[in-house]
């Protein structure tokens, strides 16, 4: 069997290599002379045909019963062939028919009608007359071997068969003819499967060979495989292209495999290769699939089937054919090739300066020069709007001014009316040619119209070409009819009116026009100014936590938001329902009047900024850009959940906000996700980009830090609240550098809970730095509520060999006074990391701590443990300014006021750790130490010895 998978090495090179060897026979010649065999005269044909091949029968009975080899065989076969090649080669057609009948090839096909089962393999074949490619053809004495396996074929010996088939194959491996005569024995054993292998295969080496791809489709339809099918239709459309069933064949499985459009274009390549018998039903089909195949966004091929159809019959088109073919060219901007089909069916004439009549095909390179073009002829009966659409094509090509008086002469009031748009366009063809003075003159007769006077789109384009042309008086002019008359909301018209204003220098009447306040809905509330919202955030930071009162608003707020359809059974349900009620109507009212939600006043607002973003004017771009910025921000918020939003105390109160900000209505989105790929693509969509916004904020950011720490405040406001916009939130990357910024300006104005809360959502990514558990530990520090405790006991509990974990949750217990629990938690850590000298230090500070407490049974022995632990911690940690200016502090908290003026002058005489100067005044604890010194000795009524000290170590 390897002979049969070698021919699967065959690919679409080695059937154009075939193809190269096809011959052309005359058809009609071939019917007469071979035409079909029926199935009785088989048996007959093929005695005859062996007869006149095999000149001695006993030859084969020879080989067969092993007197002879196979190489024995084909030498005597060979000496005893008599016939003569050359007259083989002139009358082919003679020769294939008397002599070769394994040229013709073989296609079993199912009899439709119903046989007995004891006669199937009694089968027989029916014989086809297009020739075998040279290739596949097979030497005389292996064709008339393969005789010999046809002649046991028809006697039932289909093993005898098959093996002189094999046989062939090794000798022959490019034949396709033992290939039929082996599918037809898989075919009557009833191994249909194997029988399309062998045939395919023998398709594959013989590709001219119709029949043998249309009986693989067959087989294939009645299988339901339509797409492979459809490969075998198409491998048989291309043997004979006319062939008008077979297209429709395949047109048909195209529609049943789902593929319309392959039908279509199959449909398509039928009006070129068997055009309608007239032309009314050629047009009729091209319009339809037209149609069809402009529905699928297939512009080229709906062009191409009006082309088609007009060079069929070039005289039955209508002028709505031209037209609508016309309008996809322009659409697809072809305009060289809309000028073509003026040319071939439209009846227009170009010439050049030469005379010569002007062709696309030989002249398309002097396109791109109009002074190589004379004249432009045209019928004057033709359509308006054919004309309108030449004027429009030519405009596009450069040639415009070959028709400018043309062009004017279709300006009428009737035109107008019917084709503003065409004459429009023929404007906007003009200006991009740099024909700025045509296009004005074509202009002036549209603001002239009635019609056309007040169309916003006449005025800016008027106002455009005046621009280039030079003229910018005028220009202004007509900019300033559309703001103050015609759409004050017209934002290209302002911007075009801004920029021309501010390349002649008139800075403040450009930025009159850029302001946003006359756009906004009216009945909005002013907003309070930069200064005002950052000192009513810092008044509010600078009270005790929040008070009870404020909570439950809060927690009203958030349950009655988060849980819009829960059923609450208490006495107070009344009164949060009714609190729901007025929340809801506050944020209607405030959402209808977000800037965000204007577009056009969004952004106006931006274009100022970016013009006021100069030195001479930074005060008044930081308020604008802080009012673009963060006005929907307060407005959503409302003066009692400003705190809130800055310190971001609330999850789920955030969430609520930023869903709140990105987008107009919350309910209609499912996710948050969602709501920001709406909101970024209607800023996208109207000019203003989250990537435009993201670096006004950077800018903000850079302004503000140039004016620290005045701007201490407005720079942790900010950053605060840029993790609420939907800009921000809805890029990774961004939210990250926002997160970041805010960690660092909180941290600076030693505000911890904001910046603790930022540090915890990225405690998984950050946990294994030890600088991560560095800002945590002082944003905990600095921190003026308990929110942390909480995390950091589940950290513990989590990870309980984190040291960094257990050291920072340790000393967060002793600062809350638990101070059994930390000697606890502490004495475990010290279990595992026994050569830490932090954790012995922080277990002498508890014994320290608990020794100071009111109600304790034996001081005296937390004391002796607390210098014991001192003592260790000496050891560990060896001789340096740190051990014994924390000896000396325990010392002076015991009074013990000798030793520890001892410890003290120590930290004094020594010196700081460090490589250099830089490292040394990190480490450096003489100011300290020096300080504390002083307040023993003034306490010990030595004034002049504490001064003397400050004097040394203090005074700068």
């Amino acid at each position: 069997m390897d002979a049969v998978h070698s021919g699967d090495e065959w690919s679409i090179g080695g059937e154009l290599e075939l193809a190269q060897d096809f011959e052309v026979i005359d058809l009609n010649e071939l019917d007469s002379s071979c035409g079909y065999i029926s199935e009785a005269d088989d048996s007959t044909y093929i005695s005859s045909f062996l007869n006149g091949l095999v000149t001695d029968e006993t030859l084969y009975s020879r080989y067969l019963n092993g007197v002879i080899s196979f190489d024995d065989l084909m030498r005597e076969m060979h000496h005893s062939t008599t016939l003569d090649n050359d007259s083989c080669r002139s009358s082919d057609s003679d020769c294939s028919s008397k002599n070769d009948d394994s040229e013709y090839t073989i296609r079993p096909r199912r009899s439709k009608r119903r046989q007995n089962p004891d006669t199937v393999g009694k089968k027989k074949l029916k014989l086809r007359g297009p020739l075998i490619s040279k290739r596949a053809r097979l030497p005389i004495e292996l064709a008339q071997y393969l005789g010999e396996a046809e002649r046991h074929l028809n006697n039932d010996e289909f093993e005898h068969a098959e093996r002189i088939c094999y046989q062939i194959i090794d000798t022959a491996p490019q034949a396709s003819q033992p290939y039929i005569v082996l599918a037809e024995i898989s075919f009557r054993r009833g191994n249909q499967e194997k029988a399309k292998e062998f045939l395919y295969q023998a398709a594959q080496r013989n590709p001219s060979d119709q029949n043998t791809w249309l009986t693989l489709m067959d087989w294939a339809e009645e299988a339901e495989d339509f797409p492979l099918a459809i490969h075998y239709a198409r491998q048989a459309l291309r043997r004979n292209r006319a062939d008008t069933s077979l297209r429709q064949r395949l047109i048909d499985l195209c529609h049943v495999a789902g593929r319309s459009r392959e039908a279509l274009q199959l449909r398509l390549a039928a009006l070129s290769v068997t055009p309608e018998s007239t032309g009314e039903e050629q047009f009729e089909v091209a319009r339809e699939l037209a149609d069809q195949f402009f529905k699928l966004l297939d512009p080229h091929n709906s062009v191409k089937a009006y082309e088609n159809a007009f060079e069929q019959y070039p005289d039955h088109g209508t002028d709505n054919d031209r037209n609508s073919a016309l309008s996809i060219m322009l659409q697809m901007k072809r305009y060289d090739q809309a000028l073509k089909f003026f040319t071939s069916f439209c009846g227009v004439k170009l010439y050049l300066n030469s005379g010569d009549l002007f062709d696309m095909d030989r002249h398309s390179s002097k396109l791109s020069s109009v002074e190589k073009f004379k004249r432009c002829e045209f019928p004057d009966n033709m359509a308006v709007e054919l004309q309108l659409k030449l004027f429009l094509i030519l405009a596009h090509l450069g040639l415009g001014p070959l028709v400018v008086s043309r062009v004017e002469s279709t300006y009428t009031n009737e035109n107008i009316t019917k084709y503003s748009d065409w004459l429009l366009d023929i404007v906007v063809a003009y200006k991009e040619k740099n024909l700025y003075s045509i296009a004005i003159q074509l202009i002036l007769k549209l603001k002239k119209s009635n019609v056309t006077c007040k169309l916003v789109q006449v005025w800016t384009l008027l106002a455009e070409c005046y621009l280039e042309a030079g003229e910018t008086e005028s220009a202004i002019k007509a900019y300033r009819h559309v703001i103050e008359n015609l759409d004050p909301r017209h934002t290209d018209a302002r911007l075009g009116l801004v920029n021309l204003l501010r390349r002649l220098g008139r800075n403040q009447e450009a930025l009159k026009f850029l302001n946003p306040s006359n756009l906004v809905q009216k009945g909005v509330k002013p907003e309070i100014s930069l200064t005002e919202q950052c000192d009513l955030i810092v008044q509010k930071r600078e009270k005790s936590p929040l008070k009870s009162s404020h909570r439950s608003t809060v927690k009203s707020f958030a349950f009655s938001d988060l849980q819009r359809t829960s059923v609450v059974g208490d006495v107070d349900s009344d009164e949060r329902s009714v609190e729901k009620v007025c929340l809801d109507s506050d944020w209607l009212d405030a959402s209808a009047n977000l800037v965000s939600r204007d577009h056009v006043a969004y952004r106006l607002a931006y274009e100022r900024c970016r013009m006021l973003d100069t030195p001479e004017s930074v005060d008044s771009f930081l308020e604008e850009a802080w009012a673009l910025l963060f006005s929907d921000v307060t407005r959503v918020c409302g003066p009692r959940f400003t705190q809130l939003a800055l310190t971001l105390d609330s999850e789920q109160h955030r969430k609520l906000v930023i869903d709140r900000l990105a987008s107009v209505a919350p309910a209609l989105t499912d996710t948050l996700s969602n709501q920001i790929d709406a909101e970024r693509s209607t800023t996208e969509t109207n000019g203003v980009s989250s990537s435009d916004i993201w670096g006004l904020f950077l800018r903000v950011v850079d302004v503000l830090r140039a004016r620290l720490p005045k701007s201490l405040p407005q720079l942790e406001t900010a950053t605060a609240w840029a993790s609420l916009l939907p800009h921000v939130q809805g890029n990774d990357l961004r939210r990250l550098a926002a997160s970041h910024l805010l960690i660092s300006s909180s941290l600076i104005a030693r505000h911890g809970t904001p910046a603790f809360l930022e540090l915890r959502k990225i405690q998984k990514q950050w946990s294994e730095y030890n600088q991560y558990w560095n800002v945590m530990n002082l944003a905990i520090t600095l921190s003026r509520d308990f929110k942390h405790c909480r995390f950091l006991d589940r950290l513990v509990t989590k990870d309980s060999l984190n040291l960094a974990i257990g050291t920072i949750a340790s000393s967060d217990t002793l600062v809350r006074g638990s101070y059994r629990y930390a000697i606890a938690r502490l004495i475990n850590m010290r279990e595992k990391f026994p050569d830490d000298a932090l954790l012995t230090l922080l277990l002498a500070v508890g014994f320290l701590s608990m020794a100071m407490q009111k109600h304790i049974g034996s001081r005296h022995l937390a004391i002796l443990q607390a210098v014991g632990f001192l003592g260790e911690y000496k050891r560990l940690r060896g001789d340096c300014q740190e051990v014994y200016y924390n000896i000396a502090r325990a010392c002076h908290q015991l009074l013990i006021t000798h030793m520890a003026i001892h410890y003290y002058e120590k930290v004094l005489a020594m010196e700081p750790i460090g490589n250099n100067p830089e490292e040394k005044s990190v480490t450096n604890l003489h100011r300290e130490a020096a300080f504390n010194l002083a307040l023993l000795y003034r306490t010990n009524g030595n004034p002049a010895m504490a001064r003397h000290i400050l004097q040394k170590y203090v005074v700068i």
